[in-house]
C-alpha cells in the first residue's frame, strides 16, 4: 500500500512538472489516463520525452485529438490562458466543416443495442441502413467511436448520412443538431421533435421520424453547411454564401485580446468555458479609473465594497445558439454582473463576418467607460418595495425555473439591506438568484447549461435598459 502510495505521488510530481514547463493540463491528463507503470524510471522517461518535445516545439497536439474531445453535455473549463488556446486551435484543425445540397442528406434511426457492447468491433456494426437510392450503410465513419453512438441512442436516437469525397459517411447526431435537421427538412412541431413520451402522448417511433425528416429533406436543393465535431454531426446550418460564416473561436480570441493590447496598458486572462452549445472567455481589464470610478459610485450609495474587477467576456456558438458577442462586466461580491450593451456580430455574411466582429471589439472598448451611466442610473432609483420588485420583474422578464432561488434572495434583501435600497441592489440580488439555483441544481446532480446559464444572465440585464424601472417597485402588479 505504502509503494502504491509513493507510486501515486511520483506521478503527480511528473504531471505537475509538466504543466510547468507549459504542457496542457489536458494533455497531461490524458496521457497519463490509465497508465500503467512499473518503475519510477518509466515515469521519468514520459515525462522527460514530452518536456523535450515541448521545448524543441515538436509535440504534436493533433497526434492526441482524443484528449480534446468534449462529451455531449460537458462543460471544459480553463483557468490558463495556453491550455485554453491549445484546446481551441486543437477543435478548430479537427472540425470538418462539410457542405452538401439539403436533398443529399438522409436520417437514419439509431436502436438503442448497447448489449452488442459485448461482442467485440460490434458498434461499428450496429445497424444496416439502406438509403432511398439503393446503396447500403453498415458502417459509421472511422473517427467515431463506442461512446459517441451509444450516447445518441440515448438522446436525438438518429444518425445522418451525406456525402463526403467520393463516398456517403454516417454519424451519430448530437443534440445540439436535432432541431437543426427538423429546420433543414422543414418539417417541425412537438410530435417530431419530442424525444420521450409525454402526458397524453407516445413518442413517435424513431424510424418514422427519419422518414419524414427524409421526405422533407428530399425537397430541398439548397445548401447545407454540415459540422463533424467530435464523432458526431454537431450542426446542420444553412450553407449558401449569404447565410452562416465560419468564425473560429482562436481567431476571435486572437482579435480580442489584440485589442486589448492597443486599448488598455494591462489585462490578464481570467476564465474560459466551453461546450457544445456556447464558448464563454472572459478577460480582466486593469484600469484604475473606471474602478475607481465604480467604486465610488456603490459607496455614494451605501454599498460597502471595497474591491471589484473589471471584465470583458467574449461569447460565441458554432451551432447557431447566438451571435459572437463581447460583453462589458464587473464581478463584485462574488457575482458576475453585465453592466451594459454588448457588441455583436452575426454568423453571417462569409469573411466580411470577421471584420465586422474585429470592429466591434474596437467599439465597445473604446466605450467601455460609457456602460458606467447605466450604473450610476440604477443607483438613483430608489426603491420601497423591494420584495414585491424582485417578483415584479422576475414575472416581466419571463424567467422560469427558479422560484425557489427567488424567494430565498427576496428573504436575503429584507435581512441584508436595511434604510436605502436601490435598483442596482434589486439587479444585483437577482443575479444571485441565478447563482443560487445553478449551485442548487449542481448539488442535486442536474445537467448545467453553460449557455442556459449565460442567457439568463443577459435576460436580467435587460433591467439596464427598463426606461421606468418605477413601475415595477410596487405591490399592485
Amino acid at each position: 500500500m505504502q509503494a502504491q502510495k509513493i507510486t501515486k505521488q511520483i506521478i503527480n510530481q511528473a504531471k505537475n512538472t509538466l504543466v510547468e514547463f507549459g504542457v496542457s493540463r489536458i494533455l497531461v491528463d490524458f496521457v497519463f489516463y490509465n497508465k500503467e507503470f512499473n518503475t519510477i524510471r518509466e515515469v521519468d522517461c514520459l515525462a522527460k520525452q514530452m518536456i523535450k518535445k515541448k521545448l524543441e516545439g515538436t509535440l504534436n497536439l493533433s497526434e492526441y485529438k482524443e484528449a480534446y474531445k468534449m462529451k455531449d453535455t460537458e462543460i471544459k473549463i480553463f483557468t490558463k490562458e495556453d491550455d485554453m488556446k491549445d484546446f481551441f486551435e486543437v477543435q478548430g484543425n479537427n472540425d470538418k466543416w462539410i457542405k452538401v445540397y439539403t436533398n443529399e442528406i438522409e436520417c437514419a434511426p439509431l436502436p438503442d443495442c448497447k448489449l452488442n457492447a459485448l461482442i467485440p468491433h460490434a458498434f461499428q456494426h450496429v445497424m444496416k441502413y439502406t438509403r432511398k437510392k439503393g446503396s447500403i450503410i453498415t458502417d459509421f465513419a472511422s473517427d467515431v467511436n463506442e461512446d459517441d453512438i451509444t450516447s445518441s441512442m440515448s438522446t436525438t436516437k438518429t444518425s445522418v448520412c451525406f456525402p463526403d469525397g467520393n463516398g456517403i459517411v454516417m454519424y451519430p447526431l448530437r443534440y445540439t443538431a436535432f432541431q437543426h435537421v427538423q429546420e433543414r427538412s422543414g418539417i417541425t412541431g412537438s410530435s417530431i421533435s419530442s424525444l420521450r413520451e409525454r402526458k397524453r402522448a407516445m413518442e413517435i417511433n424513431p424510424e418514422v421520424r427519419c422518414n419524414c425528416i427524409n421526405e422533407g429533406l428530399s425537397l430541398y436543393r439548397d445548401k447545407t453547411l454540415v459540422l463533424v465535431r467530435d464523432g458526431k454531426v454537431t450542426a446542420l446550418l444553412s450553407g449558401d454564401e449569404s447565410d452562416y460564416a465560419i468564425m473560429p473561436v482562436i481567431q476571435l480570441v486572437n482579435i480580442v485580446e489584440e485589442e486589448l493590447k492597443n486599448s488598455y496598458c494591462g489585462y490578464t486572462f481570467a476564465e474560459a468555458r466551453t461546450s457544445h452549445e456556447i464558448s464563454s472567455i472572459t478577460y480582466s481589464i486593469h484600469d484604475e479609473e473606471i474602478e475607481n470610478r465604480i467604486l465610488d459610485i456603490l459607496s455614494s450609495a451605501g454599498e460597502l465594497v471595497s474591491k471589484i474587477t473589471i471584465d470583458l467576456r467574449l461569447t460565441t456558438s458554432d451551432v447557431g445558439k447566438c451571435a459572437a458577442r463581447v460583453t462589458p462586466i464587473i464581478y463584485e461580491r462574488g457575482r458576475e454582473l453585465i453592466i451594459g450593451k454588448s457588441q455583436s456580430v452575426e454568423h453571417k455574411g462569409g469573411a466580411k463576418a470577421i471584420a465586422a466582429f474585429s470592429d466591434s471589439v474596437h467599439l465597445i472598448l473604446g466605450k467601455f467607460r460609457e456602460n458606467i451611466s447605466c450604473l450610476e442610473r440604477l443607483m438613483r432609483i430608489s426603491v420601497n418595495h423591494p420584495v414585491e420588485m424582485l417578483k415584479n420583474l422576475y414575472e416581466a422578464l419571463k424567467l422560469t425555473g427558479y422560484s425557489s432561488a427567488l424567494k430565498e434572495v427576496q428573504e436575503k434583501i429584507v435581512a441584508e439591506k436595511s434604510g436605502n435600497i436601490t435598483a442596482y441592489d434589486i439587479y444585483w440580488y437577482l443575479n444571485e438568484m441565478l447563482f443560487i439555483q445553478e449551485e442548487a441544481n449542481r448539488k442535486a446532480g442536474k445537467t448545467i447549461s453553460l449557455f442556459e446559464s449565460i442567457k439568463a444572465q443577459e435576460t436580467v440585464a435587460e433591467i439596464l435598459f427598463i426606461s421606468d424601472l418605477q413601475q415595477y417597485d410596487t405591490d399592485n402588479i
